[in-house]
């Protein structure tokens, strides 16, 4: 059914509440979290991905914080580490006006230095990324879903 709203949002209504004042989904509209593109396909303008990402280099130490339980513990292996690192280099990430701030999250990671300064504070979800608080999409590939499969798969040290 086609909302009256300026927005012209698709609603769905439950035909248990049809009529009632009551509240309805909102369908996601199509490529509101999608990747913004330019027409022929490419990134956007001025957007590149490793502007906005921590050189791994300079990564010491990963500090971790489970959104479910509240637990922070520092990535304990190397091995975890290093795929942590892969798959937040690996990221293919665009800068998306539509896309909506997160509330929550399974995991979030700090990138600390050698004196344990934070570098960055990255959120991982499955088809997005907040860096410093700036989120990013990342729904065109599967690249913020291994981040976060890598950090859940983290154990502390």
């Amino acid at each position: 059914i086609k909302s009256s709203a300026a927005s012209d949002v698709y609603k769905r209504q439950d035909p248990e509440t049809a009529g009632k004042d009551c509240f309805s989904l909102a369908e996601p509209a199509e490529g509101a979290y999608g990747v913004n593109e330019e027409a022929d396909g490419e990134t956007p303008a001025g957007f590149d991905v490793q502007e906005v990402l921590v050189p791994v280099d300079q990564v010491a130490d990963i500090r971790v914080t489970n959104g479910n339980t509240g637990t922070v513990f520092m990535v304990g292996t190397q091995e975890e580490k290093a795929q942590i690192l892969e798959a937040y280099a690996g990221l293919d990430i665009r800068p998306e006006e539509d896309l909506q701030q997160r509330i929550g999250y399974s995991y979030r990671i700090q990138l600390l230095d050698a004196d344990g300064n934070v570098l960055q504070t990255v959120t991982p979800y499955k088809d997005a990324v907040t860096l410093d608080g700036e989120i990013y999409d990342g729904s065109r590939n599967q690249t913020t879903t291994a981040l976060l499969l890598a950090v859940s798969a983290a154990r502390e040290g």
